[in-house]
């Protein structure tokens, strides 16, 4: 009975350990995230590993300044000439309770610290002084803002101002939101402001950090991880953020929206910061093969060698979860024969995880020759047609010679009866001619 007792709580300790690990293993695969919008974007393989509610509309909040200092970059070339602020660039900002990075009306300032001011600080007096400059008024380079999210094709966006500020008709969404940092990030210009966490005048006059940089030391975050990174906030839209982040040698882009509206929450810098240790536990850029590097050899019929090696010509990477990984390799024919050149297409490489198929074609290293034994073989049928002229030839030959073999007897037969016929008629007639003298 004891025996019985402790076979049956073994099993139950079985039983609850491995449902125990289920459910963890399920912890550590989802990720939960606050934010009611969130698009995780993986550069390397241009794939998309999380999202939610990606396409559905959102308020932008400040994020709508990337687009703002795309727009201005397009348009101007010369990042250092100098700009005086206009007083009506400022107007209504301190009633409005925006963020401003600080520039006073009848200031000379470099274009370039407008840009800054515009992204680190998220100033709405730098926005508004970038549209001045670049367009004359707000509206008119808020036209600029909206022809250009025409030409991206974006879907669910649309500007009112080049701010942020929370207006009708003035939203976008996460995926949209991706494909404006996407373009923007191509600029050199941008990639530089967007990637820096601080940045001083050339006058020395004004100083800008990173909101997200503040934000993150004020919750107990380290914000290394962020290597780009812009926030946004407006009661309405709640608190944004888009970063630029590295893991495990793979790269990312990741947009959050509404993580809340409780600024002292700093949501959106831990939402972030909860995508990054779910990336770094779960997610791994690998190198599968080097460029040249044999992968595999195949068996070839009718060739010197019976086989031939065979390799990728450029470096295979994969995002790969958890270790996940299939590979499979097929012939393009089977069995593959000789002739084959080197660098000839042979076979394909699937490589497969939890999001994607991907395809690589493989190539032969060297040249495989064909032998002549098979090249011989190969022709059988031309040595079979002559085989059969030959045996024709010969056949037809052999026929005609036993065909005239017995005309030429019979006619020799014939000669001899017909000189005898000819002596028994001149014997005959000589008779006659003895019995019945001529009168």
């Amino acid at each position: 009975m004891k025996k019985a007792m402790i076979i049956v709580l073994n099993i139950l300790l079985l039983f609850f350990s491995c449902m125990s690990d289920k459910t963890k293993g399920a912890e550590t695969q989802e990720l939960k995230l606050v934010s009611q919008y969130a698009l995780v974007y993986n550069c390397d393989e241009k794939a998309v590993i999380y999202e939610k509610n990606a396409d559905q509309i959102m308020y932008p909040a400040s994020l709508t300044k990337i687009m703002t200092v795309l727009v201005a970059l397009e348009q101007e070339s010369d990042l250092t000439k100098s700009v005086v602020v206009q007083a009506g660039a400022l107007k209504g900002l301190v009633e409005a309770d925006v963020s401003v990075a600080g520039f006073e009306a009848m200031e000379q300032v470099r274009f370039i610290d407008l840009l800054y001011g515009a992204m680190l600080p998220s100033g709405a007096d730098a926005t508004n002084m970038i549209a001045y400059d670049v367009a004359g008024s707000e509206a008119a380079f808020v036209k600029m803002m909206n022809e250009k999210a025409q030409s991206l094709h974006l879907k669910h966006t649309h500007f009112v101002n080049a701010s942020g500020l929370h207006a009708k008709g003035h939203y976008s969404s996460a995926q949209d939101l991706l494909i404006i940092l996407q373009e923007a990030l191509k600029n050199d210009t941008f990639y530089q402001i967007y990637t820096s966490h601080s940045y001083t005048s050339m006058d020395q006059r004004h100083h800008f950090e990173s909101t997200a940089s503040k934000m993150a030391k004020a919750a107990g975050i380290d914000s290394r991880f962020l290597l780009g990174v812009k926030t946004g906030f407006t009661s309405e839209g709640g608190l944004c953020i888009s970063f630029l982040t590295k893991v495990n040698d793979a790269t990312y882009l990741v947009i959050l929206g509404n993580a809340g509206n409780d600024l002292k929450t700093f949501q959106n810098v831990k939402d972030a910061s909860q995508v990054y240790q779910y990336l770094k536990k779960h997610y791994a850029l690998q190198m599968r093969y080097h460029a040249g590097e044999e992968i595999g050899k195949a068996k070839v019929k009718y060739g010197y060698e019976d086989e031939v090696a065979f390799c990728t010509h450029e470096d295979i990477r994969i995002l790969t979860m958890n270790d996940n990984l299939t590979e499979e390799i097929k012939l393009i024919a089977e069995p593959l024969t000789a002739p084959i050149k080197a660098d000839d297409p042979i076979a394909e490489l699937t490589l497969g995880n939890t999001m994607h198929q991907y395809h690589y074609p493989l190539y032969a290293m060297k040249q495989v020759n064909r032998t002549w034994v098979a090249d011989v073989a190969q022709a059988w049928w031309m040595f079979l047609l002559i085989l059969i002229a030959i045996v024709y030839g010969c056949y037809d030959k052999f026929f005609k010679v036993t065909k005239n073999d017995p005309e030429s007897s019979h006619k020799s037969t014939e000669t001899p009866n017909k000189e005898c016929d000819s002596e028994t008629a001149d014997l005959t007639v000589t008779q006659e001619n003895k019995q019945k003298p001529p009168l």
